[in-house]
């Protein structure tokens, strides 16, 4: 069960290699379903221990959780055969017990069988006894009196007396009681020592699951690495062909004919502070209209560059701003470090601002006619025309 959750943390601590591209993509997800059909294999071998060792409530537990985890036709096929052979144990269970029962109660039918015998026995007998009395008394010849105690006696000498008898059942069901008990006594320790047993079984089970875990989650790991630089190595090698072809093609573009391209200044944007709130501010930027009623953001905020940011001065930088005053506004000038695009508001037009501000502007070299492709051309000399076109 730990296993998909260290390896589904390695695989996010891993996402932004692995899923450079699409195939990059396939293999986390061919991991993904490796790891689930693992998880689904230690349920399924877990669910047959807990059947082997009669822990139905384990088996159900394993048998549930490989359930969710099957996919496919063939693990549900083998999770419906875990259900057949948990019922077909708990048959075989109840089977079993219904055997011992029924032996238990033929046992003691045999018993109570052997204690009727014996009083049909001494029943007899003292009908036996009862017969020759009658049949002396009915004789009047003393030889056949004597005849018949003497008779009397040897039944009277056979056959125990009903004090013995009761001594000798209540000797028998004490005996049967001790007997029942001592197993009893016996069921209760085999008991103990199965559950003992289990419970080191478990155990077992539990730490054998956690180092193949941990030899999982290793040669994962190992794999992930390998692949990783495997994946760098690729990378570096099509990064450096994609240099060369376009250096390559960039000669040829060169050698064939000079291309256009056009200048273009650094887009401002003017930020000024409230009067009494200390570092409230609002900015007008390359991102508001060109006309001046539009002219800044709607409210005093905190945060100089969020405001400024807001204002379509996306790259703005305490390190690129100069302090200036327009009208009664004091504030910054902050220089975003993009090109001013043909849409964007012209702040150092608008305001008015002065040389020393204006030649701080870097110049930007972008493809022509469609403004894009924009790079550094010059630093620091942008008090000159807002855009030229270069053949």
């Amino acid at each position: 069960m730990f296993r998909k959750y260290i390896v589904l943390a390695v695989l996010f601590f891993s996402l932004p290699t692995l899923a450079a591209d699409a195939e990059s993509r396939m293999r986390l997800l061919q991991q993904l379903d490796m790891l689930d059909e693992l998880e689904f294999q230690e349920q399924v071998d877990e669910a047959r221990e807990c059947i082997a060792a009669r822990s139905f409530r384990c088996a159900e537990r394993s048998i549930h959780a490989a359930d969710d985890l099957s996919v496919n036709k063939e693990q549900e096929t083998e999770v419906s055969l875990l259900r057949r052979s948990l019922s077909n144990e708990r048959i075989v269970l109840r089977r079993e017990e219904q055997e011992e029962r029924q032996r238990r109660l033929a046992r003691i039918e045999r018993r109570e069988q052997r204690e009727r015998d014996e009083e049909r026995r001494k029943k007899e007998k003292w009908q036996e006894i009862a017969r020759l009395q009658q049949e002396e008394l009915n004789r009047p010849s003393t030889s056949a009196a004597a005849s018949l105690y003497q008779a009397l006696d040897r039944v009277n000498a056979s056959v125990p007396s009903i004090e013995e008898t009761s001594a000798n059942l209540q000797q028998q069901i004490n005996r049967t009681n001790r007997e029942y008990a001592q197993a009893k006594r016996n069921r209760e320790a085999e008991e103990r020592a199965y559950q003992a047993e289990q419970s080191q079984a478990q155990a077992r089970i539990e730490q054998q699951r956690r180092d193949r875990a941990r030899q999982e989650q290793a040669r994962i790991e190992q794999q992930r690495i390998d692949r990783a630089r495997q994946q760098q190595a690729q990378e570096r090698e099509a990064d450096f062909a994609r240099q060369v072809a376009l250096a390559k093609q960039r000669k040829q573009e060169q050698e064939k004919q000079p291309e256009k391209y056009q200048l273009v200044v650094e887009s401002l944007a003017f930020c000024w502070e409230h009067d009494t709130k200390k570092d409230h501010w609002r900015c007008r930027g390359p991102g508001h209209n060109k006309s001046l009623a539009n002219d800044a953001t709607s409210l005093f905020e905190p945060g100089l560059l969020q405001q400024a940011r807001l204002a379509g001065c996306l790259n703005a930088s305490d390190n690129y701003k100069q302090a200036w005053k327009y009208d009664d506004k004091s504030g910054y000038v902050m220089h975003c470090q993009k090109a001013l695009a043909e849409s964007d508001a012209d702040l150092a037009k608008d305001y008015g601002m002065p040389g020393y501000i204006r030649v701080k502007r870097k110049i930007y070299k972008c493809s022509y006619p469609i403004q894009n492709n924009c790079a550094v051309y010059m630093q620091g000399a942008g008090d000159v025309a807002n855009r030229q076109i270069v053949q």
